[in-house]
């Protein structure tokens, strides 16, 4: 499936790739500040870029690594992946961690060293 903007949580069967021209991942933040991840059984290819969406209760977020989407398999990596959140108190990073599609919620000033 090719989709120019996912959102919620649940299962997709099969694969999913994100339009070419990037797209976006709208993920809801619960009240107690939890993510429940989007899974997708298959390959997720988010090879063309867009933007995570954090939305609901962001105000509920505390700093650490959230998985959005959660994946058999990532084709391609986070460049030219961002984020978006109402939330000015933390700055957002997306990255690729094994078969998951990962917001980082981080202070301000925090140094994060990645291998």
């Amino acid at each position: 499936m090719t989709a120019s903007s996912v959102s919620g949580s649940g299962t997709i069967g099969g694969g999913l790739k994100i339009a070419a021209g990037g797209g976006s991942v709208i993920v809801e933040v619960a009240e107690d500040g939890t993510i429940a991840p989007l899974v997708v059984t298959g390959a997720f290819d988010l090879s063309a870029g867009g933007v995570v969406e954090l939305v609901g209760a962001t105000a509920k977020l505390a700093a650490g690594d959230y998985p959005v989407v959660s994946a058999s398999s990532i084709v391609g990596t986070s460049a030219g992946w961002t984020c978006e959140c109402a939330n000015e108190r933390y700055r957002y990073l997306v990255r690729v961690s094994g078969g998951n599609l990962i917001v980082s919620v981080v202070a301000p000033g925090t140094v994060l060293i990645m291998k």
